[in-house]
């Protein structure tokens, strides 16, 4: 996997959008490309943090890094 380019996937979300978050990490985790992350970055604290953390974990096979970031930012 080192000699091929990584493709990163973002996405943002928020705790009224986990049942379409999980589809999502679902159809990430079955891309082909082996080199890929998807980050999901939230601003809803540690209970929706644990959450997607949860989501994720069903994905082992998948890199999915969850960011934090405080509440009321502008995410998009």
């Amino acid at each position: 996997v080192a000699d091929l380019d990584l493709v990163s996937c973002l996405t943002i979300t928020r705790a009224a959008r986990l049942p379409s978050l999980g589809r999502a990490m679902r159809a990430f985790a079955r891309q082909t490309w082996p080199a890929r992350e998807l980050i999901v970055v939230h601003d809803g604290g540690d209970a929706l943090h644990h959450e997607i953390a949860q989501l994720a974990a069903q994905s082992p096979d998948a890199v999915i890094r969850v960011v934090s970031v405080p509440a009321g930012r502008t995410l998009g």
